[in-house]
């Protein structure tokens, strides 16, 4: 568990942040309210869905309630993607966003990446949510994804964060290689 001061909005109610791993055992409620908070952020969930697999989950709390997860998954076991994380959703419910909570967990998933063996992280954007990203410090690294198993193409770009710049271009090289090749 990790937890350090916020900056965020005025937000009525005790917050906590919390880092688990992927032994973390979600309990009956937490299904339920990690359901809503998908279906509330996402179109596609219904509110019977279990949650992505995650390497790492980290949860922000308002009044013991979740508000806002974030979600990462090593990319790979072996070989040269091994150190590097895919952040597969950052969901707040709406009535907490524009607070802070959703940029306060990015920039506790940057301080936590190195105690990860996490050289950086990857994700793909929705266009509406890029700003909040880039000014995480996440650049650009490709206009859009291509899903090779599923032979199609999404129009979301793909960001990149690193402590290390070097990290940032070589994964822009890397996703324009993928792209030209597919």
């Amino acid at each position: 568990m990790s937890s350090s001061s916020f900056d965020l909005a005025p937000v009525e109610g005790p917050l906590s942040l919390e880092r688990v791993d992927e032994s973390f055992v979600l309990g009956v409620a937490e299904r339920r309210e990690l359901a809503a908070l998908f279906a509330a952020c996402f179109s596609c969930c219904r509110t019977d869905e279990e949650p992505a697999a995650a390497d790492w989950r980290w949860l922000l709390r308002v009044d013991g309630r979740i508000a806002c997860h974030v979600a990462v998954r090593r990319q790979g076991r072996t070989g040269r993607f091994r150190r590097l994380g895919h952040l597969a959703y950052c969901a707040t419910l709406p009535a907490w966003r524009c607070r802070g909570l959703g940029a306060r967990l990015l920039r506790q998933v940057q301080a936590d990446a190195p105690s990860l063996a996490l050289d950086g992280v990857v994700l793909h954007a929705e266009r509406d949510a890029v700003r909040l990203y880039q000014r995480a410090g996440w650049r650009e690294i490709a206009p859009c994804a291509y899903y090779r198993a599923e032979r199609r193409r999404s129009e979301d770009p793909v960001l990149a964060w690193s402590p290390k710049p070097a990290c940032v271009e070589r994964l822009r090289c890397e996703c324009y290689r993928f792209q030209r090749d597919w």
